[in-house]
């Protein structure tokens, strides 16, 4: 399949600018993420609760994760769920426009090296 990459810093700016409300949402509302790992020789739980767009100390963005498949709960009080969801499929409905990503076909040997609290990527399917 191919590598997609989108700048994450790109798409969290261009969502203050365009759905300023949704922006503020996803950087408030923390998230919870777990990732379980279980193979014959180890068992490991890896947990972390923080907003889709976290800033680093000077207040600029830092991190933007959205990580469906570790994705659990978002931890905020039942009637704050709508606003949470709402900005969360603005989101990811701009991470998916063709604009936002880049689409790159890698080879045998091929190496992509990125900063993975900037770039967020994916695959598409395998063609067999």
């Amino acid at each position: 399949g191919d590598l997609l990459l989108v700048d994450g810093v790109l798409l969290s700016t261009t969502l203050r600018d365009l759905h300023k409300m949704d922006y503020e949402e996803l950087t408030r509302q923390k998230v919870r993420f777990l990732k379980r790992n279980t193979s014959p020789s180890e068992e490991s739980e890896h947990c972390a609760t923080r907003p889709i767009i976290a800033f680093d100390c000077e207040g600029e963005v830092e991190r933007v994760c959205i990580d469906e498949q570790h994705r659990t709960i978002f931890d905020g009080a039942p009637g704050d769920g709508g606003k949470f969801l709402s900005a969360h499929s603005v989101l990811l409905r701009m991470l998916y426009n063709e604009k936002m990503v880049v689409t790159e076909r890698l080879e045998a040997g091929d190496i992509v090296l990125m900063d993975a609290r900037r770039v967020l990527w994916g695959r598409t399917a395998l063609k067999v």
